[in-house]
């Protein structure tokens, strides 16, 4: 399976609460993925409407959570760790075609796989365990009295083995 083993608020070394695994499987050729819940609204959501002190204070804690799981030990077999090289150059040729069929013009489309190799990220680099997919939907919010936390991180299935700068892209 392609999940983190269940991780809490200061257990293990990440600061944000993950979804528990639960189970999987396959049923019908189908594989499947059974977690535990964590409540909370999806920031992208919540974003427009939180004060400019809380956003500061949440990207703290997405910045936080980011360096405790760029610490955690990278596995270096299974699927995880699936060929870095051979990642990244499949995520810029997509790219590319991605932003080229949202009508991007051709002179911005054209440019991308230089921009992204000017990025910084590289195949030889560090490597790091990385989330790969952390944007507004896979960030879960809870209100409380003096405004808003993060309550945790959710969809761990893109995750991969590589460059820890590549999270932040």
């Amino acid at each position: 399976s392609r999940c983190l083993p269940c991780r809490g608020p200061n257990s293990k070394g990440l600061p944000l609460r993950t979804p528990q695994l639960c189970a999987t499987g396959n049923l019908d050729s189908w594989r499947y993925v059974v977690q535990s819940r964590i409540p909370g609204q999806q920031l992208g959501e919540s974003w427009p409407t939180v004060s400019q002190s809380a956003r500061r204070s949440i990207l703290q804690e997405i910045g936080l959570f980011f360096a405790a799981l760029h610490r955690l030990a990278a596995p270096q077999t299974g699927v995880l760790a699936d060929s870095w090289d051979e990642f990244l150059s499949m995520q810029t040729q997509l790219c590319a075609a991605r932003q080229a069929s949202w009508g991007v013009p051709e002179e911005i489309v054209s440019g991308i796989s230089e921009c992204l190799a000017n990025s910084g990220v590289s195949t030889n680099s560090r490597i790091s365990l990385l989330h790969a997919d952390l944007g507004g939907g896979n960030v879960l919010l809870e209100s409380v009295e003096d405004g808003r936390y993060v309550a945790g991180v959710i969809d761990f299935g893109d995750a991969r083995i590589g460059d820890p700068l590549y999270d932040l892209i």
